[in-house]
């Protein structure tokens, strides 16, 4: 099924897909994140989890106790809500981070790659804030955007 700016796909006999458009960008995360919790706040019976990724929501439901059209129709309805303005941004979290030797080895190469000290990549990565667009596959792991192609 087709919306005007996703898709719905149907990911087995439990759970339900909804694809934005295909890249990484900001506004694109932000419709996804308002989307998944728009379908967790309604708390609908039988679903059991709800998982944005950077351009995604996979919607996971007890088939035996789900409306599945009803889950559609809320899923419609809410996608198609335009994104949330800049204040609906959530606050910052701070990360404690450890850089070089046996926590992160690649600095040197990093830092020799973008012609830069140790130090000065340090301050580089831990001087702006940055957009976690989905927690991914390795359990805990921040896919970040928008990181500098210098130190990427």
């Amino acid at each position: 099924m087709t919306g005007s700016t996703f898709r719905l796909v149907a990911s087995g006999d439990s759970a339900l897909t909804v694809e934005f458009e295909a890249r990484i960008d900001p506004v694109i995360n932000a419709r996804a994140i308002a989307l998944a919790d728009a379908i967790a706040a309604a708390r609908s019976s039988g679903v059991r989890d709800v998982v944005p990724t950077y351009r995604s929501v996979t919607i996971y439901f007890d088939p035996l106790r789900t409306d599945y059209a009803a889950l559609v129709a809320r899923v419609e309805n809410d996608a198609t809500k335009p994104a949330p303005g800049s204040a609906a941004q959530r606050d910052p979290i701070q990360i404690p981070v450890c850089y070089g030797g046996d926590f992160g080895p690649d600095l040197p190469a990093i830092a020799a790659s973008a012609g830069m000290t140790e130090l000065d990549a340090i301050g580089f990565h831990a001087g702006r804030t940055y957009r976690v667009f989905m927690l991914g596959f390795v359990p805990g792991f921040a896919y970040l955007g928008s990181v500098d192609d210098r130190i990427a």
